[in-house]
């Protein structure tokens, strides 16, 4: 995952352009060592962050505090939250139905939704057969037509 010299020679003629400093093969190589572990989109997003918040040239270690910072803050962000299963609970749940099963695990159950899963989409050009969502129609996409949720109450399912 380390950086060749051509793309440390990028990120130094980048830091050039902004500070004015000059360049030689010896910081090339130090640059090349310092940033191990980082990619090239990486330290380049950290100089130009760096040269638009700070008046100081920027070094190796700013730019692996912000990548590090960076890659903090996108864990967090992408993390999602886990619940742990409890498969006997979530099977003793399905006995009573889909709408306990999805109590049980913390979803929202939409018993229209259901209710429209039974009965094939009535529309032209859809034609969603029973337990499949509608598909998408001309330019918007609904997740079941109206006339399926019509379909479903004319022939006494539950809603």
């Amino acid at each position: 995952m380390g950086l060749d010299r051509s793309e440390v020679a990028k990120l130094l003629g980048l830091a050039a352009s902004l500070d004015q400093r000059t360049v030689g093969v010896a910081d090339v190589f130090a640059w090349q060592a310092a940033l191990e572990g980082v990619t090239f989109g990486e330290c380049e997003a950290a100089i130009i962050a760096h040269a638009k918040a700070a008046r100081e040239p920027v070094r190796p270690a700013d730019i692996l505090v912000a990548v590090r910072d960076h890659r903090r803050r996108r864990a967090e962000r992408t993390a999602i939250p886990h619940r742990p299963t409890d498969r006997a609970t979530a099977a003793a749940a399905a006995k009573h139905g889909m709408a306990d099963v999805y109590a049980e695990m913390g979803w929202t159950y939409n018993a229209q939704r259901a209710a429209a899963m039974t009965v094939p989409c009535p529309l032209v050009g859809c034609w969603a057969p029973v337990g499949r969502p509608c598909r998408k129609y001309g330019n918007r996409y609904q997740d079941m037509h109206h006339e399926r949720h019509t379909k479903a109450a004319t022939k006494g399912v539950r809603r």
